[in-house]
C-alpha cells in the first residue's frame, strides 16, 4: 500500500503508475478492443490520477484508479456514439 500525503508527490505518482499501468490497460483494452486508442486512454486516466492525487484514500487506491479508469472509458463511448451519430447525419444530407 502506497502512503499519500495531501500534496502531490512525483514518488508517490510513480509508485501508483508502476502498481496499476499494465492492469489499467488490460481492463481497458478488454472494454474496448481497439488497441491503438488504449495508450490515449491509459494517458488520460493517469493524467486525471496525477491531477486528483490529493483525493487518493490510500485505503482504496486500486478502487479510486479503476473508477478513474471506468470513467474515462465510458467518456470514449460517449465520444465515440456522438462521432456516430454525427457521422451519420452527415450520409444522409449527401444523399
Amino acid at each position: 500500500m502506497i502512503k499519500v500525503g495531501k500534496k502531490k508527490d512525483s514518488s508517490v505518482f510513480a509508485a501508483i503508475y508502476d502498481a496499476h499501468c499494465n492492469g489499467v490497460a488490460t481492463f481497458i483494452y478488454r472494454m474496448i478492443s481497439e488497441k491503438s486508442d488504449v495508450y490515449d486512454l491509459v494517458q488520460e486516466v493517469f493524467l486525471k490520477v496525477h491531477k486528483n492525487i490529493h483525493k487518493l484514500d490510500e485505503q482504496k487506491q486500486a478502487a479510486w484508479v479503476f473508477t478513474i479508469a471506468r470513467n474515462v472509458v465510458f467518456d470514449y463511448f460517449r465520444k465515440q456514439k456522438t462521432y456516430a451519430e454525427n457521422f451519420s447525419d452527415d450520409i444522409d444530407e449527401s444523399l
